[in-house]
């Protein structure tokens, strides 16, 4: 499992704040913790459950499962751009929005639709089995 450190530089590469080549520094990484931590909290309030336990330092492993990552990488870097008062590029504000669409689309299950036998099918206007019978007769009776 990926730690908290590995996100957060991802997130700081993804946003354009720090190169690959560049070190992060320790002000940084305890930064972006606190924000990593203060986004999943605000994700799981709004309804996006993934499991997170909230990280007390960068060297523990994230507790999401392996389909959210890049969802939650993305979603930190346009957190830490708006932190480093820079404004996220659309395109990683698009990738962050698709991503966080496909999690909860894996996350939401929408139960089946158990409908009453009285419920009425279809316009009630037809043949059925044979007879001619009308469900709406058509005259107002007011």
């Amino acid at each position: 499992m990926a730690t908290g450190e590995q996100y957060i530089k991802r997130a700081l590469i993804k946003a354009g704040i720090r190169s690959a080549e560049s070190p992060i520094t320790s002000d940084e990484i305890q930064d972006g913790l606190e924000q990593f931590n203060d986004m999943m909290s605000s994700q799981e309030a709004g309804g996006l459950v993934l499991g997170f336990t909230r990280l007390t330092n960068a060297a523990e492993s994230v507790t999401i499962p392996d389909h959210a990552q890049g969802a939650v990488k993305a979603a930190l870097a346009v957190y830490l751009s708006a932190e480093y008062g820079r404004q996220a590029s659309p395109v990683l504000v698009a990738e962050a929005a698709n991503l966080y669409t496909q999690v909860r689309r894996v996350i939401v299950k929408i139960p089946a639709v158990a409908y009453p036998s009285t419920l009425p099918l279809g316009s009630g206007n037809g043949v059925y089995n044979g007879l001619d019978s009308v469900f709406f007769s058509g005259e107002d009776s007011v």
